[in-house]
């Protein structure tokens, strides 16, 4: 695949691609570094301890959070355990965009950065992606 990406590449696609659902290989990572790519994380990144060893070394500026819906439902829900976030709010169910905040917990803690800080950089950087 990166074969296929490097031969077409085009500079366009400069700050404008992701590596949707993206798997933990340092070869994706440095492709992606070098072609000023972004990194989509989704729930999986709640019970792939590879994904979590990998996304501590992908620079925040890099993630982009994605919640793959209606597949790769995050932990607690995978396991239909019911989570309560902050504001006591029990999610659990089908994936949805709103389980996206259990994505950004979970990288808050890997990182040892607040979830306020990760979900402001994601989304300015989802910003940056989609031109908005």
């Amino acid at each position: 695949m990166l074969k296929i990406l490097a031969d077409n590449w085009d500079t366009k696609l400069v700050g404008r691609a992701v590596f949707h659902c993206c798997e933990p290989s340092e070869r994706l990572l440095s492709f992606a570094k070098e072609h000023n790519m972004f990194i989509g994380v989704d729930g999986d990144i709640t019970y792939d301890q590879k994904k979590q060893e990998f996304i501590k070394r992908v620079p925040l500026e890099m993630l982009v959070l994605e919640t793959d819906s209606p597949y790769l439902l995050p932990e607690p829900l995978r396991s239909r355990k019911e989570y309560l976030w902050r504001s006591q709010i029990p999610l659990r169910g089908t994936n949805e965009p709103k389980n996206v905040i259990i994505i950004a917990d979970v990288i808050s803690k890997l990182l040892n950065l607040s979830c306020e800080v990760i979900a402001k950089k994601t989304t300015e950087n989802a910003q940056r992606l989609f031109v908005m």
